[in-house]
């Protein structure tokens, strides 16, 4: 996305992600799979909560931040997905969830942290920090049997794996999993920093627009907010079928939200 072009009708040059939308594929058979794809779901959205108010430590002695945004997150998601939409707050976590939970779902979003090393067997999600984590393994991740989702992990590292095995990304274990398209972070990402880019990716999805032109036009916005800060506008992006419409029924009230903003473009917004 940061690959230096020169832009149409202008006279300079400026980032790839200007001119072009940006995704990866799996590979071309298994695009040609997706296209036989015809499931139909019971609900829409089920997000993941961190919402434990202070830092923890676990696991090795790793540090996990609390995550003050995790709730807005959560509940933009179903705010922006519809009435059939549900949180899993950290505290209702008692183990990792299972194929026949998730497969009810068309959305699912992970509003936690995430621990990714290269290898699966030692990556995870952290849906609980305390008082016992609970994990979702990258290995468990492989061995779930989806119903064709839409995956969003907005964690740090999600799609960051060794270069000589791409697999070995948490990620790459969603779509392994039956995952239709998975959004997922190369980097680092602040907690505020991931509600503010997912609250922009929502925007596009609840318009109806496809998984790869909503990840594409989030990236655009904040490279034009902060054009200079390559990390943040390069962080996410989406692995799988580019061109998946998950269902959004939007609330009225994330709708008005949506108008407000579009009207007169003010973070203030965001807060309603």
């Amino acid at each position: 996305e940061a690959l230096q072009v020169r832009l149409p009708r202008s006279p300079g040059w400026g980032p790839l992600i200007e001119v072009a939308d940006v995704s990866f594929v799996p590979s071309f058979a298994w695009l040609i799979l997706q296209e036989q794809d015809s499931t139909m779901r019971q609900k829409d959205a089920l997000a993941f909560a961190d919402t434990f108010p202070s830092n923890t430590t676990a696991l090795g002695g790793i540090s996990f931040d609390a995550l003050r945004f995790s709730r807005d997150e959560s509940a933009m998601v179903v705010s922006a997905a519809s009435s059939f939409s549900s949180v899993v707050f950290d505290s209702q976590v008692n183990q990792p969830p299972t194929s026949d939970t998730l497969r009810e779902y068309g959305v699912l979003h992970f509003a936690t942290h995430a621990y990714s090393t290269g290898l699966l067997e030692t990556s995870f999600l952290l849906l609980r920090r305390t008082p016992s984590p609970v994990l979702l393994r990258g290995t468990d991740i492989a061995e779930l049997k989806l119903n064709h989702p839409l995956v969003l992990l907005s964690g740090c590292r999600t799609g960051s794996g060794r270069l000589q095995r791409s697999t070995d990304t948490l990620a790459q274990a969603f779509i392994i999993a039956g995952a239709r398209s998975v959004v997922a972070s190369r980097y680092a990402v602040e907690d505020k920093v991931a509600f503010q880019q997912m609250r922009y990716v929502y925007d596009g999805l609840s318009r109806g627009l496809s998984v790869s032109e909503a990840v594409n036009r989030a990236k655009r916005r904040v490279y034009r907010e902060h054009p200079s800060e390559i990390l943040a506008w390069t962080t996410y992006f989406d692995l799988g079928d580019p061109r998946f419409v998950p269902k959004m029924t939007s609330s009225w009230l994330y709708r008005l939200r949506r108008f407000l903003s579009d009207w007169a473009p003010n973070d203030k917004w965001s807060r309603i």
